[in-house]
């Protein structure tokens, strides 16, 4: 498929093209002191020429050589694919007695999502495996491949990316950052297709081709392997011990859970108006960490940090490819950038295989 040279203007073009077709359009925007997945209603209202200067623990919005460059933000696309809260079932007394039925989520409209990265698309897959849910069908996707990355990223390690597999979206953006900006594009579907054939673009010369290409080889060669996948794999399968020192930092607060692309624990709510008319269950988001999440016949089964904190390690990048056949962390870094106390997944699970091979 014919790849296509896009300028600022093109991009703009782009976005304009997705509100013609009536497509609601999620990108990064500057939120709350961050840049994170928003709706957004004009291109203006995108991040751009910003970027995040990410660590463990901590996170600043900084000026940007690339038009989009920020990377690490609190939200994935998870929220659009798994409600924060939604209510569930409804009902009402009337004269006839109490009646109620389950709720169906009703669609707002196509979704556009703008920017994402690999990492998230990878993030959706994952995501759908466990609560049996894609994105709306009728939403399109337009993926930024990374040609820079953040000191927390390890997407290598877990084999998400840098770049976007085939079939991963609907168009495939590479931004080539010099002296103008520029975006290679690839249609990767039809509808991909057609929407680049409503841009302002023109055909991509074979340099510029070869220049995007070889920022993301770039990318790849230069991020630093985390750790191994099956190593962590067999490392957290069985009971060990080790946890207190992390457990000693941890403060359960669940902000891993809650940025985590994959993470998909939930609780169940009723409620009722003050004359008991109307009621209704509701679902929302929950997480391992929470004390109460565990809790079977009077009290919790993991009643520590330590067993909670084992637990969510552990689930995500061993026991989940029991589940799902896959690892449940794509290597996004969230958690890290995400955690008041700077706790790194990829210390805690290398410090898990250091421990499970002493004991060989």
């Amino acid at each position: 498929m014919e790849r296509r040279s896009l300028s600022p203007d093109g991009i703009r073009s782009l976005f304009v093209a997705l509100q013609q077709d009536g497509f609601r359009i999620v990108g990064p925007a500057p939120v709350t002191g961050s840049v994170t997945f928003a709706e957004v209603g004009d291109f203006d209202e995108l991040a751009i020429g910003l970027g995040l200067e990410v660590g463990p623990g901590r996170a600043r919005v900084v000026e940007s050589p690339a038009m989009f460059g920020a990377i690490g933000g609190p939200e994935s696309l998870k929220r659009w694919q798994h409600a924060p809260q939604r209510v569930i079932w409804a009902g009402e007394r009337g004269t006839n007695g109490f009646t109620g039925s389950a709720v169906v989520e009703e669609s707002s409209g196509p979704v556009a999502f703008f920017g994402v990265r690999a990492c998230d698309l990878a993030g959706a897959r994952v995501l759908a495996k466990a609560i049996r849910r894609n994105l709306d069908e009728r939403d399109l996707t337009i993926a930024l491949r990374c040609t820079s990355f953040a000191p927390t990223c390890f997407c290598t390690s877990m084999g998400t990316g840098p770049d976007v597999p085939e079939g991963g979206a609907d168009l495939v953006l590479t931004e080539v950052a010099g002296k103008t900006r520029m975006f290679v594009a690839t249609a990767a579907s039809p509808r991909g297709e057609a929407l680049l054939a409503k841009a302002e673009t023109k055909p991509a010369s074979a340099a510029d081709v070869d220049k995007a290409d070889a920022l993301v080889r770039e990318v790849a060669a230069a991020m630093p392997r985390a750790f191994d996948p099956a190593e962590a794999r067999s490392a957290l399968a069985a009971p060990a011990s080790g946890w207190d020192e992390v457990a000693s930092r941890c403060m359960a607060c669940g902000n891993c859970t809650a940025v985590c692309p994959t993470c998909f624990c939930v609780t169940v709510l009723d409620r009722t108006d003050p004359t008991a008319t109307t009621a209704e269950r509701i679902m929302r988001w929950d997480s391992c960490f929470t004390p109460g999440f565990s809790e079977m016949h009077g009290g919790p089964v993991r009643s520590s940090t330590a067993a909670r904190y084992r637990q969510w390690v552990s689930h995500k990048v061993s026991w989940w490819w029991e589940q799902f056949g896959t690892s449940g962390c794509v290597g996004c870094g969230r958690c890290i950038v995400w955690c008041p106390v700077g706790i790194d997944i990829r210390e805690e699970v290398s410090a898990a295989i250091e421990r499970s091979t002493a004991h060989v």
